[in-house]
C-alpha cells in the first residue's frame, strides 16, 4: 500500500512539505517518501514512476543546441494525463520555441460518446492549467464526424490522416450486441465473433479485443474460447508467473525457506514436473528421479503431520511409519492403479522400492535445501541461494527425456488431435521456462537493487524477499517478448493500450454497469479530504478523474474501428447485471437497423451456442436430436442402458453394467478365478474382502480385480479409520504386555504395563504434532478401559493370542481355512485373516473369539458378518476347545465399551453358526468367479464408504432393493 501511495505521490509530484501540512498521518508518509528518495540519490537512482519530472528538469536545464530537438511534435493517444506528463510535455514545448519551432500540439478528437463529451473533461484540465502560461501546447481537435457516436465538433479543422500521417478515425458500425449468462459463454461468443471476422478476410492484426481487466480469473475464459477456435493472440502481460506449474514450483521452494513446512508443501514440490529432484533422492536420471520423488511424496500422505514448525517431525514420522510398514503393523493399503497416457509410459503413481530406507534421508535433503535458502541473511545471499536451488534442481529446464516423450506426443497426435496432445505439452514447457526466468529475473532485480541502494549487508528474513518475489511474480507476465509475438495476432488489452489506433473490428467484453469505472487505478493511503488540500499542481489525481480518462479512452478506442461489438454476462436469473451504457447505445443501434441483440446460453452444447470449431458444432447438432458419429452413438447406447440398469433393481447385467463374459474363454476364467483368489491354498482370499463382496459385488471385484484403493491423508488429529489402527495396535500391545506378568501381580502394575505397552506401540514417546499426541493419548485412554474390565472381570477365560495370522506360509495349525465344495460346480474356497483376539479358559476347553470396532456394529450387517463364525472355525480348528464363543468389542470414544452379543449363549450361537456362513462366502466368491460383478450393495449405506463409489458410477438417487423389514415404518 506504502508502494503504491508513493507512485501515486511521484507521479503528481507531490513533496513531502506539502505532505506535512497535512496532519500526522499525511507527515509519516511524507517521512517515508524523503527516506526513500534520499536512498534513491544516494546510489544514483530514479523511479519511473516519476522520470516525468526528471525528463522537465533536464529539457529545462539543457544549454541550446545541447540537445537535438524536432521543429515540432505532435501526441497523440493519451488521454490520462499524470501530473509528470503534463511537466515533460510543456518542458518539451518550451525547448522546442527557444530553438525557433513550432512547439508540441496535443491531438484529442471530438468524440461524443453515451455518456457526454468523452475527451472534453480531459481537454478542460489542459486548458484550464495552460492558460496560465505565455506560451502553452496547443490542443488541436481532429475531425470525429466520422467518429463512432455520431456527428462532433471539428474544432482543430483536421483529420488525424492530415495531421501528421495518423490513424484516421473512420465509422464505427455496431455489429454485434451479446448478452451472456456466464464468463464462459461470453468469451466463447467473443471468440466466434473474432473467427467470423477472420473468415471475412480481416487480417489479424486489425482485431482487437478490450478488456477491463488483465488478472488471470478475467482472462482465463477468454483465453481459452480463442485456444479452442485456434486463433492466436497477444496480450501486453500474459498469464501471471505464479500462476504457471514451474512458477508456483519456484515459490513453492522459497516458502520452503520461509517456514513452517507443511506436509502439502513438501508433496508439491516432489510432485511439481519441472523439478529433477536428484539431488534429493540421489539418482542422476530424470526418470528415476521422478519415480523416487512421487513414491516419496506418496509416502508422506502416510506421515501424520500437517505443519512442522520444528523441521525434525515430519522426518521422523516418515522414519516412524517405514519402520511400521516394514514390521507389516500397519494395514493400510495405499497402492494406485496406474493410469493410461502418462508421459513416457509411466504411470502418474510408481510402487515404492522395497527399500525405503532412502526416504528420510531424501526428505532430510530437501527440507535442507530450504533451511539453507532460509539461513542466507541479507538480500543478495537470499537470491544468490535460491538460485542456486533453482539451477540445481533444473527448475524451468525441461531434461532430454520430458522432450523427447512429448515431441512423440506430438507425432502421434495427428492433425485433428493437435492441441490436445504434444502441442498443449510443448506450449506448457515453455511456458514453464518462461515463468522461471521472469522470477529469475525478479530475484535477480531485488538483488541488485539492493546492491544499487547500498543496504546489501542489512539483515533480510526469507519471509520479506518472499513477500517481495512472490509479489513481483503476480505481477510478471510469462508471454512471449518482442514483435513476433504480435504478428499475425489478434490483439488483447485494455483501452489505454488501443486509444488512438485503428482497427477494423474492436470487441468491447466485460460491458456490465461498474466495468470501465477508474476502479484500477492507483491505490493510496492518503483518502479524499487529504488529497483535495494538496495544491492543485502537485496533486495525485482523483477516482473520478481516472474514471473519464478510462471512459475517454474507451470512446476514442471504439471511435478508431469500423465495426464494434460489445458483450458482457447479466449473471444469474434471479440477480442479473445492469449494462454499461456503451453496451446499451449498441443495442439501441441494432434495434434501429431491426436487429436483435444476441443472447449466448450458458451451454456450450444449446442450440444457439457459439461453434468455435467442427467439434463444437457437431456437439450441438447431437444435442439438438441430429443423428451423433458412431462413437458417439455407442456411447449413447451404453449409457442409456446402465441409467435404465440402475433404474430397475430387477434388470439384468450386462458387459458395462456388472457382468465380466467369460462364455467359451477358458483363459479369461482363469485369470479372472487368479485375480480374484481364493481357488488355491496358496492364493487364499481374506475374510474382510469376502465381507465387502457380500455387501457388494462391485466393491468386491474393485478391490480385488481392479485394485481400486482410496488413499487419504493421515490427520494429525486421526480420523476415524487411523483410530481403529490406532486401537487394533495398542490392544495388542497391552494384552501382550499383560501375558508377560504373573496373575498375582498387583492390578495397578498390569495396568501401568499395559499402559506402557501402548504408548510404546504407538510411539507416544516420539516427537510429534500437540494434535497426534492428544489423539494418541484418547486412544490409550480407551484401550486401558478394555484392560480394565480384562483385568478386574471374574471372567476364567483368559488372553491368549493376538494378531494371530492364519493363512499360506503360517504354521499349522494356522493355515488356511478350507470351505469345502458342495458340488456346484466350483473348486473348494481358501481363506486366510487375522483374527484381532483369542481368549482360552484355563482348561483349554472354551475358546472366544473377539474382533474390535472403533464403532458399534450395525445390526443390519450381521447377516453378512463373516469374520467371526469362520474366526471361530479356525480357532476350533487350531485349539481344540469343546466351546467357541464369538463376540465384538465396540471402543467407542470417551472409554464407552459394548459387547455384542452380551449373552453367552449368544456369543455360542454366533459361533456355531460358522457353516451357513461358509456356504455364503462361497456363493459370494463363486458368484465373482463367474463374473457377476454388478453393483448392487445390500444397503445404500455400504456406498458411503466404498472405496470404488467413484469407479461403479452408481447415481446417488434411484430405486433400492430393501428387505420387508428395513422398508417397514
Amino acid at each position: 500500500s506504502f508502494d503504491r501511495t508513493l507512485g501515486s505521490l511521484r507521479r503528481a509530484g507531490t513533496s513531502p512539505a506539502e505532505l506535512r501540512g497535512l496532519g500526522a498521518f499525511a507527515g509519516a508518509v511524507a517521512d517515508v517518501l524523503e527516506r526513500s528518495d534520499a536512498l534513491l540519490r544516494r546510489a544514483r537512482r530514479v523511479d519511473p514512476r516519476g522520470a516525468g519530472f526528471l525528463l522537465a528538469r533536464a529539457l529545462r536545464g539543457a544549454a541550446p543546441g545541447e540537445a537535438p530537438l524536432p521543429s515540432e511534435a505532435t501526441i497523440r493517444g493519451i488521454a490520462a494525463w499524470e501530473q509528470e506528463d503534463l511537466a515533460w510535455v510543456e518542458a518539451l514545448h518550451a525547448a522546442i520555441r527557444a530553438a525557433g519551432g513550432r512547439g508540441v500540439t496535443v491531438e484529442l478528437p471530438a468524440l461524443r460518446g453515451p455518456e457526454g463529451d468523452a475527451l472534453e473533461p480531459i481537454a478542460d484540465v489542459l486548458e484550464r492549467r495552460w492558460a496560465s502560461l505565455t506560451d502553452a501546447p496547443e490542443i488541436a481537435w481532429t475531425a470525429a464526424s466520422a467518429g463512432a457516436w455520431g456527428q462532433g465538433a471539428g474544432a482543430g479543422g483536421q483529420g488525424a490522416g492530415a495531421a501528421g500521417g495518423g490513424v484516421a478515425i473512420g465509422h464505427a458500425t455496431p455489429a454485434a450486441a451479446i448478452a451472456a449468462r456466464t464468463p464462459e459463454g461470453e468469451a466463447r461468443a467473443v471468440a466466434a465473433e473474432v473467427v467470423a471476422a477472420l473468415a471475412r478476410g480481416v487480417p489479424p492484426e486489425q482485431i482487437a479485443i478490450v478488456v477491463p481487466s488483465l488478472e488471470d480469473a478475467a482472462l482465463e475464459p477468454l483465453r481459452a474460447a480463442l485456444g479452442d477456435a485456434g486463433v492466436r493472440f497477444s496480450e501486453p502481460r500474459g498469464r501471471a508467473a505464479a500462476s504457471c506449474p514451474d512458477g508456483r514450483a519456484a515459490l513453492a521452494l522459497l516458502r520452503l525457506a520461509v517456514g513452517p513446512v507443511s506436509r502439502e508443501q513438501a508433496i508439491e514440490i516432489l510432485r511439481a514436473p519441472g523439478v529433477h529432484s536428484g539431488a534429493w533422492t540421489e539418482r542422476s536420471s530424470a526418470r528415476e528421479a521422478g519415480r523416487r520423488a512421487t513414491s516419496l511424496a506418496h509416502r508422506l500422505r502416510e506421515v501424520p503431520v500437517e505443519i512442522d514448525r520444528t523441521g525434525r517431525l515430519l522426518v521422523e514420522g516418515l522414519t516412524t511409519a517405514i519402520a511400521a510398514r516394514r514390521a507389516d503393523r500397519r494395514p493400510r493399503v495405499t497402492a494406485a492403479p496406474a493410469a493410461a497416457g502418462a508421459p513416457g509410459g509411466a504411470a502418474p503413481w510408481a510402487p515404492a522400492e522395497d527399500d525405503e530406507a532412502w526416504m528420510p534421508h531424501a526428505l532430510e535433503r530437501l527440507l535442507a535445501s530450504g533451511r539453507w535458502v532460509g539461513d542466507g541473511g541479507t538480500r543478495p545471499e537470499l537470491a544468490r541461494r535460491l538460485l542456486s536451488l533453482f539451477a540445481e534442481l533444473k527448475l524451468g529446464a525441461p531434461s532430454a527425456e520430458e522432450l523427447g516423450s512429448t515431441l512423440r506426443a506430438e507425432l502421434r497426435g495427428g492433425r485433428r488431435a493437435e492441441r490436445a496432445g504434444g502441442a498443449l505439452a510443448l506450449e506448457a514447457i515453455g511456458q514453464g521456462g518462461r515463468a522461471v526466468r521472469a522470477i529469475r529475473e525478479q530475484v535477480e532485480g531485488i538483488a541488485q537493487a539492493a546492491r544499487d541502494l547500498g543496504v546489501e549487508a542489512r539483515p533480510c528474513t526469507a519471509a520479506e524477499i518472499c513477500a517481495e518475489i512472490e509479489r513481483a511474480a503476480a505481477e510478471a507476465g510469462v508471454r512471449p517478448r518482442g514483435d513476433a509475438a504480435r504478428a499475425g495476432a489478434v490483439r488483447i488489452d485494455l483501452p489505454c493500450g488501443l486509444a488512438g489506433l485503428g482497427h477494423e473490428l474492436v470487441v468491447v467484453t466485460g460491458l456490465d454497469a461498474r466495468a470501465y469505472g477508474g476502479a484500477g487505478g492507483e491505490e493510496a493511503l492518503l483518502g479524499e479530504s487529504l488529497r483535495a488540500r494538496l495544491p492543485a499542481p502537485s496533486r495525485p489525481a482523483s477516482s473520478r478523474e481516472r474514471q473519464a480518462w478510462q471512459h475517454a479512452e474507451l470512446s476514442w478506442t471504439v471511435a478508431g474501428a469500423r465495426r464494434v461489438a460489445v458483450s458482457f454476462t447479466k449473471g444469474d436469473e434471479a440477480e442479473e447485471n445492469d449494462p454499461h451504457a456503451l453496451y446499451r447505445w449498441a443495442r439501441d443501434a441494432l434495434k434501429e437497423r431491426q436487429e436483435k441483440e444476441r443472447e449466448e446460453p450458458a451451454s456450450r452444447v444449446a442450440p444457439g451456442a457459439a461453434r468455435l470449431d467442427p467439434r463444437a458444432a457437431e456437439l450441438i447438432a447431437t444435442a439438438g436430436g441430429a443423428p451423433p458419429a458412431p462413437d458417439i452413438a455407442e456411447r449413447a447406447r451404453i449409457e442409456r442402458a446402465r441409467a435404465a440398469f440402475f433404474l430397475d433393481p430387477r434388470a439384468p447385467s450386462d458387459p458395462y453394467t456388472g457382468r465380466v463374459e467369460l462364455e467359451g474363454d477358458l483363459a479369461l476364467r482363469i485369470q479372472l478365478q487368479a485375480a480374484v483368489g481364493g481357488a488355491m491354498p496358496d492364493k487364499p482370499i481374506a475374510v474382510t474382502h469376502i465381507e465387502r463382496a457380500a455387501g457388494c459385488a462391485f466393491a468386491g471385484f474393485a478391490h480385488r480385480v481392479l485394485r481400486v484403493r482410496r488413499v487419504e491423508d493421515l490427520l494429525e488429529s486421526a480420523d476415524a479409520r487411523e483410530r481403529g489402527t490406532m486401537i487394533h495396535r495398542a490392544l495388542e500391545a497391552s494384552f501382550e504386555a499383560l501375558r508377560e506378568l504373573a496373575p498375582e501381580v498387583d492390578p495397578a502394575e498390569q495396568l501401568a504395563a499395559a499402559r506402557g505397552a501402548a504408548e510404546a506401540a504407538l510411539g507416544a514417546d516420539a516427537v510429534m504434532a500437540p494434535l497426534r499426541r492428544e489423539a494418541i493419548d484418547k486412544a490409550v485412554a480407551d484401550v486401558l478401559q478394555v484392560v480394565v474390565r480384562a483385568i478386574d472381570g471374574d471372567d476364567p477365560v483368559r488372553f491368549l493370542l493376538a494378531e494371530r495370522r492364519f493363512g499360506a506360509g503360517e504354521p499349522p495349525p494356522w493355515g488356511p481355512l478350507e470351505l469345502a465344495s458342495e458340488g456346484d460346480g466350483h473348486p473348494s474356497v481358501h481363506v486366510d485373516g487375522q483374527i484381532d483376539r483369542i481368549d482360552r479358559s484355563t482348561d483349554g476347553q472354551v475358546a472366544r473369539v473377539i474382533d474390535y470396532k472403533s464403532g458399534k456394529p450395525d445390526k443390519k450387517d450381521r447377516d453378512r458378518a463373516l469374520q467371526l463364525p469362520l474366526y471361530a472355525a479356525v480357532v476350533a480348528r487350531a485349539l481344540g476347545a469343546e466351546e467357541v464363543r464369538a463376540l465384538y468389542v465396540s471402543v467407542r470414544q470417551r472409554g464407552l465399551i459394548e459387547l455384542s452379543p452380551d449373552d453367552i449363549d449368544e456369543q455360542r450361537k454366533l459361533a456355531q453358526g460358522w457353516p451357513e456362513a461358509a456356504r455364503t462366502a462361497r456363493r459370494v466368491i463363486g458368484a465373482l468367479w463367474d463374473g457377476k460383478v454388478a453393483p448392487r450393495p445390500a444397503r445404500e449405506a455400504i456406498c458411503e464408504r466404498c472405496d470404488a463409489r467413484d469407479v461403479c458410477r452408481r447415481p446417488a438417487v434411484i430405486p433400492s432393493e430393501q428387505s420387508p423389514a428395513e422398508s417397514s415404518p
